[in-house]
C-alpha cells in the first residue's frame, strides 16, 4: 500500500503574513485608482479651465452683456487669418515684378500688414471695439426688428468670398461719377482766370485763339481680299462655369483650413459674418436720412510757413489787399523765386484747394473757410502748418461720389456708436494685453527681415 502523502501543516505565522500581503497588495491598489483618479481629474479640471472656464470669462462688459474672452479671441485670430492671407496674396503679386520701383512698392504694403500682425495690441484693441460695437449694433438691430437669416449670411459667404453669385453676375457700377461742374457767377469769373483751350497738333500745342489749318482727308485704302493670305480666327478658350458643386467643396476646404490654421470653428465663422451683415442692415437704418450731398466750399490760400518771419509775412500780404492790391498779383509776387539765388526763400506756397467739406481740414482753416463769403479774404489764420490767407471762391450744397458718400455714412455711423458708448457703462478688464492670439502668423520663409 502506497505511503499517504502527508497532509501539509500551516502555520498560524503563515497565515498571518499572508494576509498582510494581501491587504497589503489591496492598499496598494486603492493608492494606484486614487492616484489615477486625481490624474484624471486634474487632467479633465484643467481642459475644463482652458476650454470652459477661462473661454466664458469676461474681458469686457458692456452694461449688463458680457464680452467673453472666447469671443475676443476668436475675433482676433479671424482678423489675422484675413492679414496674413493678404500678406501672403501681396507676395504672391510681389513675384510676378522684377523693377525695384514696383516691388518696393508691394514692401511697403508687406511691412504695414506685418508691423499690425506684430503689434499684438494693434488687432487687440480693434477687436474689442468691434465687439462693443457689436452690442449696441445688436440692440439697435433687435429695436428695429431687424434680423439675419442664414440665407444671408450664406449669401454674404458666396458672393464676398467666392465671388459667386446665384443669380447671375451683377452689372458693375461705374467706377467714377462725374460731378458736374457748377455754372459760375460774375464775381466768380473776376476770381478766376479763364483757361484757353489747347488744340494738340503733331507738332506744337496752339490756343484755340490761334487760326488751324486744316488737315489733309485721309482717303481709305481698298485692298483685294483675294490677294491676302486668309487669318486663321481666334477662338478665345470658354471659361469654365463655376459649380454650386464646386462652391460647395471650395467652402469646405475653406472652413477645414479656417479651422486648423485660425482656430475658428464653422459656427464662430458664421457668427462673425452675421455680426458684418447685422452692421451694414443698422448702419442702413441709422444713415437713412442722409442724402448724397454736402455744404462745400472752394477755397485757395497762400502758405506762409517761415517760422520767424511767417506771421509778419502774412500780416503784411493781407494788408496791401486791404490796401486794394489784386489778390492774383501778390501771389505770383510772394512766391516768386530767383532760381539764381540758392537761399532764396521757398517757404511761402500757394495752392488752390479746390472744392472740399467739413471734417477734410484743420479746424482753424475750416472755421475761416465755412465763415467766408465768395470772394472774401481772410485774415493770417494760425495753424500747425504756419500761416494761411484764405479767398473762398465758391460755396454751395454740392452732389457727392459714392466713395465720399459712403465715407460720410461711416463717420455717421461712428458718431452714432460714440453716442451709445457714451450713454453706457463699458469696462474693459485690464489683462486684456496678456490673453491676444499671436496666431496665426505669417509663414517665417516670406516673411520681411526685418520690418521695413
Amino acid at each position: 500500500m502506497a505511503e499517504r502523502e502527508k497532509k501539509k501543516i500551516v502555520s498560524k505565522k503563515h497565515l498571518a503574513r499572508v494576509e498582510r500581503e494581501r491587504i497589503q497588495r489591496r492598499v496598494i491598489t486603492i493608492i494606484t485608482i486614487a492616484i489615477a483618479a486625481i490624474v484624471v481629474i486634474l487632467i479633465s479640471a484643467g481642459f475644463y479651465i482652458e476650454g470652459v472656464v477661462k473661454p466664458s470669462q469676461p474681458i469686457a462688459q458692456v452694461d449688463d452683456t458680457v464680452i467673453t474672452t472666447h469671443q475676443f479671441q476668436t475675433w482676433v485670430r479671424y482678423q489675422r487669418y484675413n492679414l496674413v492671407n493678404q500678406y501672403s496674396n501681396y507676395w504672391q503679386i510681389k513675384q510676378s515684378f522684377g523693377d525695384p520701383t514696383s516691388i518696393s512698392f508691394i514692401d511697403n504694403y508687406l511691412s504695414q500688414i506685418q508691423g499690425q500682425l506684430e503689434s499684438a495690441s494693434s488687432v487687440g484693441l480693434s477687436t474689442i471695439e468691434g465687439l462693443i460695437e457689436d452690442v449696441f449694433v445688436r440692440r439697435e438691430a433687435e429695436r428695429l426688428g431687424i434680423e439675419v437669416s442664414q440665407a444671408d449670411v450664406d449669401a454674404w459667404i458666396q458672393e464676398n468670398i467666392f465671388n459667386f453669385f446665384a443669380n447671375g453676375t451683377p452689372t458693375p457700377a461705374p467706377t467714377k461719377v462725374i460731378i458736374p461742374t457748377s455754372t459760375l457767377s460774375p464775381l466768380q469769373l473776376t476770381l478766376v482766370a479763364p483757361t484757353p483751350t489747347q488744340v494738340m497738333t503733331s507738332t506744337e500745342t496752339v490756343t484755340a485763339t490761334e487760326v488751324i489749318q486744316p488737315t489733309a482727308t485721309a482717303t481709305a485704302t481698298v485692298v483685294d481680299a483675294t490677294s491676302q493670305e486668309a487669318t486663321p480666327t481666334i477662338v478665345p478658350p470658354t471659361p469654365t462655369p463655376y459649380t454650386e458643386n464646386a462652391l460647395k467643396n471650395d467652402l469646405r476646404t475653406f472652413l477645414g483650413n479656417l479651422k486648423s490654421y485660425a482656430k475658428v470653428s464653422e459656427k464662430d465663422f458664421y457668427k462673425i459674418i452675421e455680426s458684418q451683415i447685422l452692421r451694414d442692415k443698422v448702419l442702413d437704418a441709422v444713415t437713412a436720412d442722409l442724402v448724397p450731398e454736402e455744404e462745400q466750399v472752394w477755397a485757395r490760400h497762400i502758405l506762409f510757413q517761415d517760422e520767424e518771419k511767417g506771421e509778419e509775412q502774412a500780416r503784411e500780404f493781407y494788408a496791401r489787399i486791404q490796401a486794394g492790391e489784386d489778390f492774383r498779383t501778390l501771389v505770383k509776387e510772394y512766391t516768386a523765386v530767383d532760381e539764381n539765388d540758392p537761399n532764396a526763400d521757398t517757404k511761402i506756397i500757394y495752392e488752390d484747394l479746390g472744392w472740399f467739406g467739413r471734417g477734410q481740414m484743420v479746424q482753424a482753416f475750416e472755421d475761416a473757410a465755412f465763415t467766408l463769403k465768395v470772394g472774401e479774404i481772410s485774415e493770417p489764420v494760425n495753424t500747425d502748418f504756419g500761416w494761411h490767407i484764405i479767398q473762398v471762391v465758391g460755396h454751395e450744397v454740392r452732389p457727392l461720389t459714392d466713395s465720399d458718400f459712403q465715407q460720410i455714412r461711416e463717420k455717421a455711423f461712428s458718431d452714432w456708436v460714440a453716442a451709445k458708448r457714451a450713454e453706457s457703462v463699458v469696462d474693459i478688464q485690464p489683462n486684456w494685453l496678456d490673453i491676444i492670439p499671436l496666431d496665426p502668423d505669417i509663414p517665417d520663409q516670406i516673411k520681411l527681415t526685418p520690418v521695413q
